[in-house]
């Protein structure tokens, strides 16, 4: 629209010029004509007469029934694929996790087998108890009843004043002691404070320690049997 208004103005301009006018009593004072001048609206003329008038404006084919049919065809098969993988997807989390839930279920232990360990925890046979208590025996020439008190604080291991110490023997000697002493005793030597006798590590860190009530038979029964001075 400008260049139209540019080109009517320059024809106006040349036509003033050619006829030699004057406008408000002004006439125009040159010499020559400007050939540039008149050359480039020449060559404007001719530029919105070929691509202004001349050249076709662009035309937009019609989309026919059957393609836009197919269109809607390939966009309902896209957005209901991802709606199926989703439900696939979904359905092994929820088996995965009742199969943890069963896992993790604890199961009920029988109760026959508690009652049949228990009943063969407390029934010992007589000869395995004299077994055990002539294996507490300490190693000493002539027993006294000095052999069998604590040698930490020389005492005679008693219920119910000692209940729920226990007692632990020294492997070599064989000698009682108290388990909380002896304890103590080991954190700062690893020697038996009767024989002096090294006490392996692992002794050290985990001892046997025997019931308060079972040492007190052992006493009785060595006492009982006449070797115990």
């Amino acid at each position: 629209m400008i260049s139209l208004i540019t080109l009517i103005s320059n024809i106006g301009f040349m036509i003033f010029i050619f006829t030699e006018g004057s406008i408000f009593l002004l006439e125009p004072n040159y010499s020559f004509l400007d050939l540039i001048f008149v050359i480039f609206n020449i060559l404007l003329f001719l530029f919105l007469v070929v691509f202004g008038l001349v050249k076709q404006k662009p035309s937009i084919s019609e989309i026919s029934p059957e393609a836009i049919r197919r269109r809607r065809r390939e966009v309902q098969r896209i957005s209901r694929t991802p709606a199926r993988r989703s439900r696939s997807q979904t359905r092994p989390q929820r088996t995965q996790q009742s199969t943890s839930n069963r896992k993790r279920r604890p199961k009920p232990k029988p109760k026959t087998q508690r009652s049949k360990q228990t009943a063969r925890s407390k029934k010992i046979s007589k000869e395995e108890l004299i077994k055990r208590l002539k294996s507490m025996k300490p190693k000493a020439g002539v027993l006294s009843l000095e052999d069998f008190k604590c040698i930490f604080c020389f005492q005679l291991p008693s219920l119910p004043e000692d209940k729920g110490r226990g007692i632990v023997l020294c492997p070599s000697c064989k000698h009682p002691a108290h388990a909380d002493e002896f304890r103590d005793w080991t954190r700062n030597s690893g020697l038996c404070s009767r024989c002096d006798s090294p006490l392996p590590a692992s002794f050290r860190r985990n001892p046997r320690i025997i019931p308060t009530r079972l040492y007190v038979k052992a006493i009785k029964y060595f006492k009982k049997k006449g070797e115990i001075q």
